[in-house]
């Protein structure tokens, strides 16, 4: 799209059509509105007008996170919020953290430092901020996941 001397990647969005656009080597992931109201997660090359859906019907749609092929993202079922990475070459997913007592009012996100995955944030609108982590090689089990609390961290 071109206007006034402007070159646009794509046209503007409406009614959080699209939300949370990241961009990482060369690629855009983003969450795109279907129809009932669930989002797919979605990756797009830059300067591409090909898309790859990587997730269908996401029920939370905080900022995806990106590290060595592999996406990390959140998940929402039967009140528990799930840290979940994809495999983007395999397209294999594993549960690695989670939070159980959430709903939709959920403001738990993902983050990623050097080899740990992290969720942050409150289950439900009401609820504490909680702190938790897991190394990706250990993946989710009860005994791996490190816990934020008195101001350090701890297992």
């Amino acid at each position: 799209m071109q206007n006034k001397g402007k070159r646009y990647f794509r046209n503007d969005t409406k009614n959080d059509e699209i939300v949370n656009m990241q961009l990482e080597c060369g690629f855009f992931y983003y969450y795109q509105k279907q129809t009932d109201g669930s989002y797919n997660l979605i990756r797009q090359k830059f300067g591409s007008e090909k898309t790859v859906t990587l997730v269908e019907k996401c029920t939370l749609t905080d900022y995806p996170v990106v590290y060595a092929n592999r996406l990390y993202y959140t998940d929402l079922k039967n009140s528990t919020v799930y840290a979940k990475e994809l495999n983007m070459n395999s397209m294999q997913t594993k549960n690695m953290l989670h939070t159980s007592n959430a709903d939709s009012s959920s403001t738990v996100g993902i983050g990623y430092g050097y080899q740990y995955v992290f969720l942050f944030g409150s289950p439900t609108a009401n609820s504490a901020v909680q702190y938790r982590g897991s190394c990706i090689y250990t993946s989710a089990s009860t005994d791996n996941i490190i816990k934020f609390s008195k101001g350090k961290w701890s297992y």
